[in-house]
């Protein structure tokens, strides 16, 4: 998913400290230490965050399919030198015209 560069950042962070944020509680021993709760950005996502990151996962998830980016990959293969090189040009001059 397409996210801006420090929402990306911020969940590096937070997947990196989730171990340090849960306790062995009411909802076992993933439940979170206050003031975090659970991010929720997919099914059994146990990262524990301040809330602002789990309305922000919520927001983004909600906006998914307007941030998706359509490609098409053509792929060529050409053979030259006993080598086969998939989608590469042929810088050296070398290779078939």
């Amino acid at each position: 998913m397409c996210v801006d560069p420090a929402v990306r950042e911020q969940v590096l962070k937070d997947n990196r400290v989730k171990a340090s944020r849960w306790t062995n509680g009411k909802l076992g021993p993933h439940t979170c230490l206050t003031p975090y709760v659970w991010r929720e950005a997919f099914t059994g996502d146990d990262v524990c965050v301040e809330l602002e990151q789990r309305t922000q996962a919520k927001r983004d998830n909600q906006q998914a399919d307007d941030r998706k980016v359509l490609a098409r990959l053509w792929v060529t293969k050409s053979r030259y030198g006993g080598n086969t090189y998939v989608g590469c040009p042929d810088l050296s001059g070398h290779g078939p015209k």
